[in-house]
């Protein structure tokens, strides 16, 4: 297994980000030479415009390989999308060229016209080219064969029922099967997967071991759920499985320490270039509603500490008269502009400030209101886990899961915040941080938080 369950996952998008980065550096060496009869002499900036390229398209969706159905409608869309991406990427074409390798253009004594047709050809050949490659990968991955993969579980009856309910909602290709250790068939098996609800005697253990040296695949069930879910339910760890999460502040301190410098200077850059949406949106709150503009609640933070956190009101003045409330998705309460402000995520901005002094993170679990976090905790399996990092603005589970409204959305949640928890690092919060840039470009997942 990787020790990143989330890149092992994601093979096939590494694979796409390779030969993108083939394309993009042939073809613009190619179009180069036609033009100039010669190869550019600039590979840095063709590199930090690759960058680009590929920071534009995970934003837009560039890199969601799975479909359902391959049709004229979505192959058109995949097209119009690339253009877009191409098209936001040449203001930045131009200026990495004529800025950090100006040099090497102006010794080529250049017609602007002449330019403007290399910059074109360029895009509309990339374009093509990376379209018939995404759409080569999708057909591959939506008519090829595929593979089907046999586990084998030891484990208990619910174990068994409890995986194969998981795997209705997500994957045909993946069987299960329950056996022993005397039954173990290992002939047609993908691997052997461990409950950690039984004790493995010692003679049995030493047979797993054997297994591995002839290259078996053997997970604990919360592995086997972090490769294929990347989330791990709080039903299926345990004590130790729980005390061992509690070592993060230490096991990661100096990564602690750059999360929050990161926190600092992102913050502090949001909370400028946002004020004028935040200004925009307290107008547009005002002539809807009227004051206040703001409001606040308190919430549960690292540790069960509570802190007040502010968010722009999306809801009516009198939405919670009659006290707490779940959200919900066509939730009445909310106003017009309430709607549109949840739906770009701007509501949250004010939370930058909690950010900025150290209550919050950027990433993290979601900060929830005491009321509810009193009813979770009575009926949700080591809920409190969640609170041993700081709460964020988002996190693994807003990410994954952005809809929630019911114990089940909760315990579902709380499943991300867990795998968030054991595999915390500065990559996975990169991840996370690039993954709600994309949300929040294309407006998912956030008309109830």
């Amino acid at each position: 297994m990787s020790s990143n369950p989330f890149f092992f996952s994601k093979k096939r998008v590494l694979g796409v980000f390779f030969l993108d980065f083939i394309i993009f550096n042939c073809i613009f060496n190619l179009i180069f030479f036609w033009y100039f009869r010669d190869y550019p002499d600039f590979s840095f900036v063709l590199e930090l415009l690759f960058i680009s390229w590929v920071g534009i398209g995970y934003v837009f969706g560039r890199y969601k390989l799975d479909v359902k159905k391959i049709t004229v409608i979505n192959c058109l869309k995949d097209f119009l999308k690339i253009i877009l991406i191409s098209s936001l990427t040449f203001p930045i074409l131009n200026i990495l060229i004529f800025d950090l390798a100006g040099e090497n253009i102006r010794k080529l004594d250049l017609d602007f016209t002449y330019y403007l047709k290399f910059l074109l050809s360029f895009n509309l050949f990339v374009s093509i080219a990376s379209f018939v490659v995404l759409l080569f990968i999708k057909i591959i991955n939506h008519y090829g064969i595929k593979k089907v993969e046999n586990w084998t579980l030891i484990g208990t009856e619910e174990d068994e029922k409890y995986l194969n309910n998981s795997l209705d909602n997500s994957s045909s290709l993946v069987t299960i099967c329950k056996s022993n250790f005397t039954e173990i068939n290992i002939v047609d098996s993908t691997g052997i997967i461990i409950s950690d609800k039984i004790d493995i005697p010692e003679d049995e253990f030493m047979n797993i071991l054997n297994l591995q040296k002839k290259g078996i695949i053997i997970l604990s069930l919360i592995d086997w759920f972090e490769l294929y879910f990347q989330r791990i339910p709080t039903d299926i760890i345990g004590n130790i499985d729980a005390i061992g999460l509690n070592v993060i502040r230490n096991k990661f301190s100096y990564q602690l320490r750059i999360k929050r410098l990161g926190d600092i200077i992102l913050s502090l850059f949001l909370l400028i270039i946002t004020s004028p949406l935040v200004l925009i949106a307290s107008i547009l709150i005002y002539l809807e509603d009227g004051f206040p503009v703001f409001y606040s609640q308190e919430r549960s933070s690292i540790y069960g500490k509570v802190i007040r956190i502010f968010k722009l009101r999306s809801m009516r003045k009198n939405a919670e008269e009659c006290g707490p409330q779940w959200s919900s998705r066509d939730d009445s309460r909310i106003t017009r502009v309430g709607y549109w402000l949840r739906l770009t995520r701007i509501d949250e901005l004010p939370q930058l400030i909690s950010v900025l002094s150290g209550e919050m993170s950027l990433i993290g679990p979601r900060p929830e209101r005491q009321e509810i976090d009193n009813e979770l905790k009575k009926v949700i399996p080591f809920y409190s886990i969640r609170y041993l990092v700081k709460p964020g603005l988002s996190g693994w589970a807003q990410v994954n899961y952005p809809y929630g409204a019911s114990i089940q959305d909760s315990f579902n949640k709380l499943s991300y915040d867990v795998f968030y928890l054991k595999n915390f690092s500065f990559w996975l919060d990169l991840i996370i941080l690039f993954k709600t840039i994309r949300l929040v470009f294309n407006a998912e997942g956030a008309l109830s938080k």
